[in-house]
């Protein structure tokens, strides 16, 4: 996301910009030009301001299999995070899809506050058990693992500050 365009917000003509993938200066300068207004210096944000290559890479969290393909949800695993839509849509994802079409759903954070309906779910839904992984010690690097060979992630969550798990 640019600040200030990709959210339908109003810039008086910006100086600077800073973009989050590097993909979205192309488009928005494209975008700004066919619109004919001018085109602001732009910049992409790497995590942490460090370059990708600069990021540790490492292998997946203990006791995860990481050949069965899986989704990621990474949070704190509480209320306004939403965890409880996740494990209803896997549960009836579980009901209609055969058990080897059906992902690995990887919550990885920590446990939050107001959480005991979900660990409830987490904990005795015996059904979906083989079909979630719950990480709560996740290194940087298991994290940056799990991005890069998820099949894709998720982000349900009901109120977020910054957003930084999307960003």
């Amino acid at each position: 996301a640019v600040l200030g365009f990709e959210y339908g917000y109003s810039a008086a003509e910006p100086n600077a910009l800073v973009a989050v993938p590097r993909h979205t200066p192309q488009s928005t300068a494209r975008a700004l030009a066919e619109s004919g207004r001018a085109v602001p210096g732009m910049r992409v944000a790497h995590p942490a301001g460090l370059s990708p290559a600069a990021l540790p890479f490492g292998g997946p969290p203990p006791g995860f299999d990481p050949r069965r393909p899986f989704v990621v949800y990474w949070s704190t695993i509480e209320l306004r995070k939403n965890h409880g839509l996740l494990l209803q849509v896997w549960d009836r994802l579980r009901q209609t899809l055969p058990p080897q079409r059906l992902p690995t759903l990887v919550f990885a954070g920590r446990w939050g506050w107001c959480v005991d309906q979900v660990r409830l779910a987490v904990e005795r839904n015996w059904r979906l058990a083989p079909h979630l992984h719950v990480a709560t010690d996740v290194r940087d690097e298991q994290l940056l693992w799990l991005y890069r060979h998820a099949r894709f992630c998720v982000f349900p969550s009901f109120t977020e500050g910054y957003g930084l798990p999307v960003a």
